[in-house]
């Protein structure tokens, strides 16, 4: 079983009646778990049968954005 959490968390900021700040993280893979895709099944290898191709670690964007 393979389990993955994504994440996200935002603020709006007021600024006078019509301007805004919007401030957002998100992160993919949060809690930083490891995950293969897929086994070794070369035949004769020392490897044979042992985890392979590991996912992508966590990653984390800030995005800072201005509305008016």
């Amino acid at each position: 079983m393979q389990f993955a959490l994504s994440a996200s968390l935002g603020r709006v900021f007021r600024i006078g009646e019509r301007k805004n700040i919007d401030l957002r993280f998100d992160a993919q893979n949060a809690i930083n778990h490891v995950t293969f895709r897929s086994f070794n099944t070369t035949i004769g290898s020392n490897n044979l049968g042992l985890l392979s191709n590991p996912s992508a670690m966590r990653s984390m964007t800030a995005t800072l954005r201005f509305r008016f």
